[in-house]
């Protein structure tokens, strides 16, 4: 059972532990991690640790129809996520990823269970490399959008005949639908049809 009023209470803190769960689904199967110190067992699933810590970009919502972009970044790369980020883009491209989230207590317990906070679809994943006084260091970036974002990447169609034709091709539907635009015919008026 939730207990909203301590959920609350903790979010007025100033320093919040916040518990993150990512589930990532490629096309090989899915990938469970949590940017907690040790693997985790929720709903089904064990969530690994992976010893990295992944950064959430700020996670943002919008009233109108606009794509909000989420970024995570891996670090340091393990060798399993570096091979994902190796891999054809179509392993991932437009495949979902969910964040859980929830709070906890000082004593580092969870307040309830996870809630989902953000849907969305991976989209690009690089590879970023820091030569620094500590080495090379490396992040693993991935961006993901939102349900929006492939809505921008529909391809249109025209409404003429030709693109008609690719689709069906056979129809009759959009034969004359260009000469219609471009030679407008002047219909007969309700009044010139009722004299007759």
């Amino acid at each position: 059972m939730i207990d909203e009023g301590s959920i609350g209470t903790r979010l007025t803190d100033r320093q919040i532990p916040i518990l993150y769960l990512i589930k990532l689904e490629f096309a090989d199967g899915d990938v469970y991690f949590t940017n907690w110190s040790q693997s985790i067992e929720w709903d089904g699933q064990v969530w690994q640790s992976m010893n990295i810590t992944p950064t959430v970009s700020t996670m943002e919502e919008s009233s109108n129809l606009e794509s909000q972009a989420l970024n995570i970044s891996l670090s340091p790369v393990s060798a399993a996520m570096l091979s994902l980020a190796l891999e054809d883009p179509s392993n991932y491209r437009g495949l979902p990823a969910s964040i859980y989230m929830c709070v906890l207590d000082d004593n580092f317990k969870p307040l309830g269970d996870p809630m989902l906070r953000w849907y969305g679809y991976m989209d690009t994943m690089t590879i970023a490399t820091d030569v620094g006084d500590d080495g090379v260091t490396g992040a693993v970036n991935l961006k993901c959008e939102t349900g929006m974002h492939a809505l921008r990447r529909l391809k249109t169609y025209r409404m003429n005949n030709a693109q008609q034709q690719v689709r069906v091709p056979g129809d009759k539907g959009f034969e004359y639908v260009e000469r219609l635009i471009t030679e407008p015919t002047t219909w007969l008026s309700v009044q010139f049809q009722r004299q007759g």
